[in-house]
């Protein structure tokens, strides 16, 4: 955690935190899975999930907080990167003042620093995007399951039909052995392989966004962000 005093007041970061406490109910989900192949890691899993789409969520709306106390206390209008991070603060504070979604703030905070927004449909953009609706399906719960002609149970999420292709879930689908209409979207995704997945889709969205912060030594929170990163587990 870092904390700087300016005109805003204590100005404090907590998405390292929340990352660490996605990667500890990774692990736990991990090792329940390794003591018994039969074990259902479900509230590790779920845990692992909200934690690290949290862990996104506060990192880019602490960053906008950050890019604007460094544009505010940069050295001289000159400074390289001052005025990337100005335009970063105020963009940001622009998409949250209109209600704009967290992957809509990842785009323009990667194009504002580096020139170039994250490629959707490309690692490491797409698996956050998965993230995000994965949390969205669980903070505003409704019936995502749907029978199919054979009486297979089928989740109607696709961020969880995605899991499913990437073979990380209860069951893989509609196969022959799968129990028919037995597992619901939740349980599916109440897995080891989900919560590693979960956690390496939010470090790695984080990580690409660190390694575009302005090369700035000035800039201290930033270069605290980065080290945190690096401490953060694997």
């Amino acid at each position: 955690m870092s904390a700087r005093w300016w005109s805003g007041g204590a100005l404090f970061t907590h998405w390292c935190a929340f990352l660490c406490l996605a990667a500890a109910e990774r692990d736990r989900a991990n090792q329940l899975a390794a003591a018994s192949p039969e074990a259902t890691p479900a509230s590790e899993a779920l845990s692992a999930i909200l934690f690290s789409a949290l862990a996104t969520e506060a990192f880019i709306n602490e960053l906008a907080e950050v890019a604007a106390y460094h544009a505010a206390e940069r050295p001289g209008p000159d400074a390289p990167g001052a005025q990337a991070l100005a335009d970063l603060a105020a963009t940001l504070d622009r998409i949250e003042e209109h209600h704009g979604q967290i992957d809509q703030k990842y785009l323009q905070a990667s194009e504002i620093l580096s020139g170039h927004a994250f490629p959707r449909g490309e690692a490491p953009f797409q698996e956050f995007a998965w993230l995000v609706k994965l949390r969205n399906d669980l903070v505003h719960p409704r019936n995502h399951d749907r029978t199919t002609p054979t009486g297979h149970m089928e989740p109607s999420s696709a961020a969880v039909r995605h899991l499913q292709r990437c073979g990380l879930t209860t069951t893989r689908g509609n196969d022959p052995d799968d129990v028919q209409g037995d597992v619901s979207w939740l349980l599916e995704i109440e897995t080891s392989g989900v919560a590693s997945w979960a956690y390496g889709a939010a470090r790695e969205i984080i990580a690409a966004l660190t390694e575009m912060f302005p090369d700035n030594r000035q800039f201290t929170i930033m270069a605290m962000m980065r080290r945190q990163l690096q401490i953060a587990p694997q």
